[in-house]
């Protein structure tokens, strides 16, 4: 005998127990607790790298400052002749130029990177000191350098009681304020850097401490095994 089918309609699923109710919420849960924690694992580590590389690039950028303003400088002029002395500071200034623009430079594009992916008043500020200082080096070096270079032959070859040696000592006591300012620029700029970077690791901590408090407490909903 074939069985009759049942007017009812279609078999509907069987309801849902109240443990399994849990379970999916445990579950959707979860999901949005590694969600939090870990939505872009790559971007912390890219910070990072761009964090150390601006660091690296300006702590070289001031310590060729610092070896040539007070080691080289008062060195060559100490044990050689005034002549040669200056011979041999005019033919390291173009590189010293060069490389402080070159470091300052990437620094200032990596620090920009950063600004417009984490905008903060200290990467602002740093962006700003670095613009500065990046403005002082081109000044000093492309301007001032062969202004004091062609003021200083003039001196060389004028008579007595001519001013081409006052105009050689103004444009050179210039170009000292200038490379001061320069320095202070990139030294303060420095500073903000740190400072943010050490800001940015302690905020990641505090982020993934709440991630694992927020995990825990998801993966303590077990499913219950009583129904409605």
């Amino acid at each position: 005998m074939v069985p009759r089918r049942s007017g009812r309609g279609p078999a509907r699923a069987p309801p849902m127990s109240f443990g399994q109710g849990r379970l999916l919420v445990a579950s959707v849960g979860e999901l949005r607790a590694l969600t939090i924690g870990f939505a872009d694992p790559d971007h912390p580590n890219e910070m990072r790298i761009l964090q150390g590389l601006v660091t690296a690039l300006l702590g070289a950028g001031l310590g060729v400052q610092v070896f040539l303003s007070f080691l080289l400088a008062p060195t060559a002029f100490r044990v050689l002749e005034r002549p040669t002395a200056v011979h041999i500071m005019e033919g390291v200034f173009p590189g010293y130029y060069g490389f402080g623009l070159v470091t300052v430079g990437i620094a200032l594009v990596l620090t920009l990177i950063l600004g417009f992916r984490e905008p903060s008043p200290l990467r602002w500020g740093t962006n700003v000191l670095l613009a500065i200082t990046v403005a002082g080096t081109v000044y000093a070096g492309q301007i001032l350098l062969p202004q004091a270079h062609a003021a200083r032959l003039r001196a060389d070859a004028a008579p007595a009681g001519d001013l081409a040696p006052l105009a050689f000592s103004r444009l050179h006591r210039l170009a000292v304020v200038v490379n001061i300012a320069v320095f202070a620029a990139g030294a303060i700029a420095l500073a903000l850097h740190l400072a943010q970077g050490a800001d940015d690791r302690a905020r990641q901590g505090q982020l993934g401490g709440d991630s694992r408090v927020v995990s825990q407490g998801v993966g303590q909903n077990v499913p219950s095994g009583r129904g409605f």
